[in-house]
């Protein structure tokens, strides 16, 4: 399967175009009843001829990376279909030293100087040569409730999340480790009676223990 990617060079006054100019990966619903915008975990873009538009999900669930400099730009989630595209593969030794130190990225950080991750909620847009890119997290409002008052507000807005996403009369499966986050969804998902397929938990690097795979294991036996 082909990974999916846009890329647009100008040569002169001509703009040569190569991939899909129109994508949406991911899963993405309608709640612009509730927040005003779709919610999932999904980007998407649309080149119309004249401008690209980029969209990332609120929480930047679903990685997407850009390159973009006077001449051109391209879009992938795929880090390694975009260096097709680009000179200069500069590293970035900073975000590569808090990665191996973290193990992860943080911000919109890559290991290459020149390559990007879309923000949380992102708009891109790119036109004429020229780009605007607006996106980050929005912190919710604090809310100051007793105890009891606030445990029951999670877990009727936890009920409400998951079952807009539920894929209703269609297989699933659900990755399973032995921390709360998912062990809850299960938990729920039996309450509601929707049993999934299956359920699937990896192995950490080493040295890390297998109690993921233990717990994980003990919770769908019994």
């Amino acid at each position: 399967m082909e990974i999916p990617y846009f890329y647009i060079r100008r040569e002169g006054s001509q703009l040569i175009t190569q991939g899909i100019p129109s994508c949406m990966l991911g899963h993405k619903i309608d709640a612009s009843f509730v927040s005003g915008k779709p919610q999932g975990n999904y980007v998407e873009w649309l080149w119309d001829g004249i401008r690209l538009t980029v969209k990332t999900d609120s929480l930047g669930f679903y990685p997407l990376y850009y390159f973009f400099d006077n001449d051109s730009i391209c879009v992938s989630p795929s880090l390694t279909k975009i260096l097709e595209f680009i000179r200069d593969h500069s590293l970035d030794y900073p975000a590569l030293a808090v990665f191996l130190r973290l193990g992860f990225f943080i911000g919109e950080d890559t290991p290459f100087m020149n390559i990007k991750a879309l923000p949380a909620d992102a708009d891109l847009t790119w036109e004429n040569g020229e780009l605007s890119l607006r996106g980050g997290f929005i912190l919710p409002e604090t809310v100051l409730d007793h105890q009891e008052m606030a445990v029951k507000r999670v877990i009727e807005l936890f009920r409400q999340s998951l079952n807009r996403r539920l894929p209703k009369g269609q297989p699933f499966a659900l990755t399973l480790s032995g921390v709360y986050d998912s062990r809850h969804i299960l938990l729920e998902l039996l309450r509601m009676g929707e049993i999934p397929a299956f359920c699937l938990t990896t192995r950490k690097y080493p040295p890390s223990t297998e109690d993921d795979i233990k717990i994980a294991k003990k919770l769908v036996e019994e």
